[in-house]
């Protein structure tokens, strides 16, 4: 051992020196053998450490930090721990400290002290499983981590197409409302040029309403023409005829009145005619102009 470093080291029976084991972080102090394994002091570092035969090394006492503390395994406090001595039969250890402030501190001071192996193996075992579930603890805390970021990826991802696919149908509805808003737009159009095309019919079917009606009433004028002339002739034939039967008055008079009697007829003939034809004209216009003034009024149009 070097009081120097944290080296033990051994020598064979050629008196090859090799290293064995490293202890602890700083320098050692002394050791004793027992059974199978050496118990050293780690003077610089403030603990016992145990050494077994293959090179490994377990901290048994002390945690690394000065002080004079009982306890077992971490809870006990070392000061400077240098000479070491294994009882010859008991599980006990002894170790004496120095409880000056540094090593070479004046008057230097010293204590001993007894370490109960049988408690610390106990402690040390009872550490070693704690160590172990802690360990397993940590691996399952790892583990579930792992799932909690697998979830948690998968979550994300989750979230990223349901983000995406909102998008998408966000697109596709303004797509739609644009497409919409055209189709408004174009209805629109259709029905300002409906509109435009039910004046443009409507002005259309007044005039050909307007020729209808003047046609008619010329035709009425051309028939009250005709009839006037044919009236006018009958009763210049009726004269003629009145002149010619004058001297023979008394022979003709049945005759006459016979002739005055078809004028009168054909004059009421002439005059149903013209209801007639009257009757005609209008059960031919009035459909018409029925349907066009209802086409107008109407507040759909095909």
């Amino acid at each position: 051992m070097d009081f120097r470093d944290n080296k033990m080291l051994k020598i064979n029976p050629q008196g090859l020196v090799t290293p064995f084991a490293t202890v602890s972080a700083k320098g050692l102090g002394h050791l004793c053998f027992r059974k199978d394994r050496f118990y050293v002091t780690a003077f610089q570092s403030h603990e016992i450490y145990e050494v077994m035969l293959d090179g490994t090394s377990r901290r048994i006492l002390g945690n690394g930090e000065r002080g004079v503390v009982d306890g077992a395994g971490a809870k006990a406090r070392l000061s400077f721990p240098n000479g070491i001595a294994c009882h010859p039969w008991a599980q006990r250890l002894y170790i004496n400290e120095y409880v000056n402030d540094t090593p070479s501190s004046l008057p230097r001071r010293a204590i001993i002290r007894e370490i109960l192996l049988e408690a610390d193996e106990h402690v040390f075992r009872l550490e070693a499983e704690a160590d172990e579930r802690v360990a397993r603890a940590q691996v399952e805390l790892a583990q579930a981590k792992q799932r909690a970021d697998g979830v948690k990826a998968d979550a994300d991802a989750r979230i990223e197409r349901i983000r995406a696919e909102a998008d998408e149908r966000m697109a596709q509805a303004e797509a739609e409302a644009r497409q919409a808003e055209a189709d408004a737009s174009r209805a629109e159009a259709e029905a300002r040029d409906l509109e435009a095309s039910l004046a443009t019919e409507h002005a259309q079917g007044k005039q050909r309403m307007d020729r209808m009606k003047a046609d008619a009433d010329a035709r009425i004028d051309r028939i009250k023409a005709e009839a006037d002339e044919r009236v006018a002739r009958a009763e210049a034939q009726a004269d003629k005829r009145l002149n010619r039967v004058r001297a023979e008055i008394e022979g003709h008079f049945s005759r006459l009145e016979a002739d005055l009697a078809q004028a009168e007829l054909r004059a009421d003939r002439a005059g149903q005619w013209l209801v007639l034809i009257r009757r005609e004209v209008e059960g031919h216009l009035m459909p018409s102009l029925v349907s066009a003034h209802n086409r107008l009024k109407s507040p759909e149009v095909d």
